[in-house]
This record gives C-alpha cells, sequence and structure tokens, in this order.
C-alpha cells in the first residue's frame, strides 16, 4: 500500500471509533503525566562499606523505574490499534492497559527492555545509527503480540530479531510514512500559539502573565489536538505493520 491508502484505511478504521480511540489516549496520557509527576521521596541512604561512605540517592531510582514504566505503558498503543485494524475491540480501559493483558505482559516487557538497552547503545555512537535501529526495531511489540496470540514461544529478543528482518529495506518508508504527519503537528503548534496571542490579547495580559497565558493555550491547544492525532498516527503504523508482514508471525 501507499502511504495514502494507509491513511486511507487507518481513517477507515477508526469511521465509528473516534470517541472510544480518544478514551484510550486520553486514559493512558492521564496516567503517564500522574506518574511522570510525583513529589519524588528526596531521601539517601547512607552507609559504610569497607571502610568506604556511600550516599545513594533513591529518587534517581524512582525516575528511572518510572520511565521505564511511562514507556511500557505506551506499547498498549501498538497492541490497542493492531486490534483494531484486526476487527477486535475491547472497552476503553482494557485498551488502554492492553499490554497487560493475554499473556502479553512479560514477553512485551522483555522484548521493550531489550530493544531500549540497544537503541541506547546505538546512539552512544552517534544519533543517526540510534535512529535507524529504531525503526529497525520498531515492529517489536506488533510482532511479539501476533506471537503471543498464535501461541509461541517469545524470548527476549524474538520480536527484536524478527523486526530486524521484517524492516530490511522498509526503515526508510515508515520514517517517511512518520514524516507524513508532521504538517499535522506544525499545524496544532501554529493555532496554539495564535489562539494564545488572541487569548492574551482580550485579557490585556502583560509581562509574565502573557507569557505563560500564552504557554498555557498553546499547551491546551496541542494536547486537545494529539487527542485526535495520536489515534490517526498509531492505527497507521499499525497498518503499516500488517500491510508488511501480513499473517506471518501468526
Amino acid at each position: 500500500m501507499t502511504r495514502a491508502e494507509l491513511k486511507a484505511e487507518a481513517k477507515k478504521k477508526l469511521h465509528g471509533n473516534w470517541r472510544w480511540a480518544v478514551a484510550i489516549v486520553l486514559i493512558i496520557s492521564l496516567i503517564n503525566v500522574i506518574a511522570s509527576s510525583p513529589s519524588y521521596m528526596q531521601f539517601a541512604v547512607r552507609g559504610n562499606l569497607a571502610g568506604l561512605d556511600y550516599k545513594f540517592q533513591m529518587h534517581w531510582l524512582l525516575e528511572i523505574c518510572l520511565s521505564i514504566f511511562i514507556g511500557f505503558f505506551a506499547l498498549s498503543y501498538a497492541v490497542t490499534f493492531l486490534n483494531l485494524c484486526d476487527g477486535r475491540r475491547e472497552n476503553a480501559v482494557k485498551s488502554a492497559f492492553s499490554a497487560f493483558y493475554d499473556n502479553l505482559f512479560i514477553p512485551e516487557f522483555l522484548n521493550y527492555l531489550l530493544q531500549n538497552i540497544f537503541e541506547l547503545l546505538w546512539g552512544l555512537l552517534l544519533i543517526i545509527p540510534g535512529l535507524i535501529k529504531s525503526y529497525s526495531y520498531a515492529m517489536t511489540p506488533y510482532i511479539v503480540k501476533d506471537m503471543v496470540d498464535s501461541g509461541q514461544h517469545v524470548s527476549f529478543t524474538t520480536g527484536i530479531t524478527a523486526s530486524k528482518r521484517l524492516m530490511a529495506g522498509h526503515k526508510w518508508e515508515l520514517f517517511v510514512l512518520d514524516l507524513s504527519f508532521m504538517g499535522w503537528y506544525v499545524l496544532l503548534c501554529g493555532i496554539g500559539i495564535l489562539l494564545g496571542v488572541v487569548f492574551s490579547f482580550l485579557v490585556k495580559a502583560t509581562g509574565l502573565f502573557q507569557i505563560f497565558a500564552s504557554t498555557v493555550t498553546v499547551g491546551l491547544c496541542v494536547s486537545l489536538g494529539l487527542l485526535v492525532l495520536a489515534p490517526y498516527v498509531q492505527t497507521t503504523r499499525a497498518e503499516f505493520y500488517r500491510n508488511l508482514a501480513g499473517n506471518q508471525f501468526k
């Protein structure tokens, strides 16, 4: 399929499902916001080991654990919208937590963890190799889902290895597909900035309050826009996978 055909198919699948899709994005977004902005425990573990004093800041460990959780939680997008492309739809709450259901949690988490470690190591070399590898591994959660659904054994790197093979010669296609949504992001930011300026003018804001009012308006506009745009992007990506992989991993 061409990019236009993939997007058209995504819109077709979302027809009549927009409220459900937006509800899923809203649930995941709210949980991510809550998880990423707690009042971190500002305490440290102190002690003496072999004559050396040590101090371990616990909030750093908490931040790392939360970032891993937030990243993994977002895999529910891949699982949910692949289900939608395959004609399956659970209720919004279960769909928002879909990466935790149907025996998916352990295989998805293991492959997610190794995928991020590999991408980090490649990224330490140079930005471009890291970006290339991220697209090489991009189909991992979809592949793991198909394999688990069909009762296959999935190890730490099963999905990653399969994604590398599947994406050979197709990384550029997915990159351009992602890039094709850039206009929507720019439009959202542009509308947000325009509304921010208008709002500041209407309330006659000045100084710091003008900056604050404009920033909040831009943030709200972009956030509301993303609630609608995210399902479109995620469904299109799921269509890309299904079109490319077919049922070979089932």
